[in-house]
């Protein structure tokens, strides 16, 4: 199906000044309708963050122009507007009723681009998972919130199609929406497990510095680190049962990076019948069910490789660094409008270089967890050099030019990526060694011909 998105400026919820916006058409199964125009801001219910579950309700109004179904639509205003920095915002939208389909959008605050036909593109989430016309009808989004020239409200539309053709019906939708503070909680839970060598599957809450874990195609390693410990913290985990692994689902928080369909995505963004890699590279695990349970204990250890096998289902040890839902796991550039092509994974794995080398080659002290409560409190849990690791991304992220960004982008490779490439020769281990090496010969050579230029000075004052 091909959506398109209504152009349209919410500036009614701030100064009374009159909305408008392009008459857009939508595909549905072949057919399609025209949403009428905003013009007031009564075409808006709201929905307030973190409250509990509100009522939407749509009027099916409409019909398509194929006459194959009736349709009602809402235009949603997600307050409070949540700003100053990069917030994931989730909306999970359900319908009780049986014989209709229901359509659900998220966008950030910004106006759309434009096509070359004047059609509105690039919304920001898009759900319609099911179209079966079965009860309940639940579908979720999220976005990231950019801080965009102090633009940070965010709206939703939602339109419920009706196959039995009914005009006048009404039908209420249950909205929840909830948001994940920057750098927040991207994890494993205690009850997760990995394969550790000479000991065999062990939970995380009993892991620690140093334990040797699988990390895919046979090999093992050990945690240098964890990017992320709180022992006490409760977080709401997805729960991802696969064909082979229905009791003991894969338990990670949406922002965390799990290697599906051939890439590393956040595991926000999987969906039933997504294929997982398996800790044999050979074997696929399917995903069954999608659940939600909320635990006490976060856990995120850090390996070389940058990749750890959890409950047989290959993870990254690194997170979604903007929580889009449409990055597909890349990284973005102009406030979501640019696919940089650079993965969460590698860009992530690639800033920790310097980090490994400084743990594995010169003392496991660069990498140690805050101990007293203060630090922990001022870290969140998070190793220090993690929280270093989000608050540059926050200022990556925080720049409204976008040619700024990718200015920031190259300088960051440009500094990273010879570090990385002297760790992918020698390994973490040896690579200190490496460049101490290599800069004592640069160095001896260079007092050599200083030396030589001196006695060549000489010779020519004699």
């Amino acid at each position: 199906m091909n959506f398109r998105f209504p152009i349209a400026l919410l500036w009614p919820l701030i100064v009374p000044l009159t909305v408008a916006a392009d008459v857009v058409t939508k595909q549905v199964d072949g057919s399609s309708f025209t949403p009428r125009d905003l013009q007031d801001p009564g075409d808006f219910d709201t929905v307030v963050i973190g409250s509990d579950s509100q009522t939407i309700t749509v009027t099916i109004d409409k019909t398509a122009v194929s006459g194959l179904v009736t349709y009602g639509e809402k235009y949603v205003i997600i307050t409070p507007s949540v700003s100053g920095s990069d917030t994931r915002v989730t909306c999970t939208a359900t319908l009780a009723s049986s014989l209709v389909n229901m359509q659900f959008f998220l966008r950030k605050f910004l106006q759309p681009d434009e096509d070359q036909n004047g059609n509105a593109q690039d919304y920001d989430c898009a759900a319609n998972g099911d179209n079966n016309f079965v009860e309940p009808d639940v579908e979720s989004c999220s976005v990231t919130n950019f801080p965009d020239i102090g633009r940070d409200m965010i709206f939703g539309y939602v339109a419920v199609l009706d196959s039995s053709l009914a005009q006048g019906a009404t039908y209420s939708i249950n909205f929840v929406c909830n948001k994940v503070e920057p750098g927040g909680s991207a994890c494993f839970s205690k009850d997760s497990t990995v394969d550790v060598l000479d000991k065999g599957s062990t939970p995380m809450k009993d892991l620690a510095n140093g334990d040797t874990i699988l990390v895919g195609g046979g090999s093992y390693e050990p945690i240098y680190s964890f990017a992320h410990l709180d022992k006490t913290k409760s977080a709401t985990f997805l729960q991802v049962h696969t064909n082979d692994q229905e009791d003991a689902p894969l338990e990670v928080t949406e922002e965390h990076l799990v290697h599906a369909n051939g890439k590393y995505v956040p595991a926000g963004e999987l969906q039933i019948g997504d294929i997982l890699t398996a800790a044999n590279s050979n074997e696929k695990r399917i995903i069954t069910k999608l659940e939600s349970i909320v635990k006490t204990g976060l856990y995120a250890p850090l390996t070389a490789s940058g990749t750890l096998i959890v409950n047989d289902v290959t993870a990254s040890a690194y997170v979604s660094l903007q929580g889009s839902s449409v990055s597909g796991g890349n990284l973005l550039l102009g406030h979501g409008k640019i696919n940089s092509e650079i993965s969460y994974h590698f860009i992530s794995h690639l800033a920790l270089s310097p980090i490994r080398m400084a743990c594995m080659g010169v003392s496991s002290s660069f990498c140690s967890m805050p101990n007293d409560e203060e630090d922990k409190s001022q870290h969140d849990g998070y190793a220090p050099f993690v929280r270093i690791w989000f608050d540059l991304v926050q200022l990556f992220e925080s720049q409204t030019s976008t040619a700024v960004q990718i200015f920031l982008l190259a300088a960051f490779l440009g500094v990273v990526s010879p570090l990385y490439l002297i760790e992918s020769v020698f390994g973490a281990a040896l690579a200190p060694s490496a460049i101490f090496i290599v800069m004592t010969f640069i160095s001896l050579a260079a007092n050599k011909r200083q030396t030589s230029n001196d006695t060549v000075r000489k010779v020519k004052t004699v």
